[in-house]
């Protein structure tokens, strides 16, 4: 952005990498939306984390995970979004989002 050259991205591979690369694939197919000060953008936001904090926006995700293609359903139904001290589940087949939103930290975009 500021045209200064930087260090390069370096991202785990045994952890952040491989969320990384589908995020890339959404942001270059996003749409483009105008900021508050009128510039054209892609907001997106990349977190990885293994706290208990869990973010969640304005965005219906379950919604959206309902509707996503097959690979992407049993990604979900098999993936384990639970733990002794954070309890949450996720199933396209019998779930709901109340299984696991107890878990998730709202968040507020500042328009």
């Amino acid at each position: 952005v500021t045209g200064q050259e930087t260090k390069k991205l370096w991202l785990c591979g045994h952890f952040a990498s491989k969320a990384f690369q589908p995020l890339l694939s959404d942001l270059h197919a996003a749409e483009v939306v105008e900021d508050h000060d009128g510039r054209e953008s892609k907001l997106y936001m990349f977190w990885m984390t293994k706290s208990a904090v869990q973010p969640r926006g304005n965005v219906n995700e379950w919604s959206k995970m309902v509707q996503a293609n097959d690979i992407v359903k049993e990604w979900a139904n098999k993936g384990k979004a639970e733990s002794i001290h954070r309890r949450g589940r996720v199933s396209i087949v019998d779930g709901k989002p109340e299984d696991y939103r107890s878990i998730m930290t709202e968040i507020v975009k500042d328009e």
